[in-house]
């Protein structure tokens, strides 16, 4: 019998290819007949942040404690001018995640709920909003070396200081396969998939991992 629903998040630090590892499991999960459903949390938080009538109260909220300055024209909170103070002051931030978090859970377990076959949760800070519940416990962490992270980075838009200070506001990937084992420990359940994609990432190693995943969905 086929299980109907095996979620997964997707977590890493930034730019180590979490977005290219659930384009491609996406591709070759239509290929193979799988259903697949890709949730970015990004996208979720964008849609809360944006002109959604429905998390008015939210904006709100983010106005009433860091100003009416990161507020645009059309009544959304600028991403850029939040970013800047979030990632420059801690206090700043645990307010931050502490207004959004329970609006994107909520919107998680709805999208989640609506979807079938292999769902993927992408997020970044996965471990670091304790949300590995949301995702039974099964995460799949992409890394790649400090140096080709860098060398992502570099690419951008943002400078050199702005890098270091969203790196210095995320855990380490070694910091987050610790967190997430213990918790998966604790629980008693849970699976820690791992892809590296410094050399990066052919077809064959995402194969290869889409193969051990689909074995939870039988």
């Amino acid at each position: 019998m086929t299980k109907e629903k095996y979620v997964l998040g997707v977590t890493g630090s930034m730019s180590c290819g979490k977005s290219y590892v659930c384009e491609k499991l996406t591709e070759l999960c239509t290929e193979k007949g799988i259903t697949v459903t890709n949730i970015n949390l990004d996208t979720l938080r964008r849609d809360i942040l944006g002109q959604n009538p429905k998390y008015s109260y939210v904006r709100r909220e983010i106005e009433s404690k860091f100003g009416e300055a990161i507020v645009c024209k059309n009544g959304s909170i600028d991403g850029k001018i939040i970013g800047e103070q979030i990632f420059y002051d801690q206090n700043a931030m645990t307010d931050y995640r502490n207004i959004m978090q329970d609006p994107i859970n909520k919107r998680l377990q709805e999208e989640i709920s609506d979807s079938n076959g292999l769902v993927l949760v992408e997020w970044a800070l996965l471990a670091e909003d304790k949300l590995t519940s949301a995702v039974n416990y099964n995460v799949l962490l992409v890394s790649c070396s400090a140096e080709e992270q860098m060398r992502r980075l570099e690419g951008g838009d943002l400078g050199e200081d702005q890098i270091q200070k969203r790196i210095d506001a995320q855990m380490s990937n070694s910091e987050k396969k610790k967190e997430i084992e213990t918790v998966q420990t604790e629980q008693g359940r849970g699976v820690l998939y791992e892809i590296d994609t410094t050399q990066g990432t052919t077809d064959a190693k995402i194969m290869k991992l889409l193969i051990n995943i689909a074995r939870e969905l039988e």
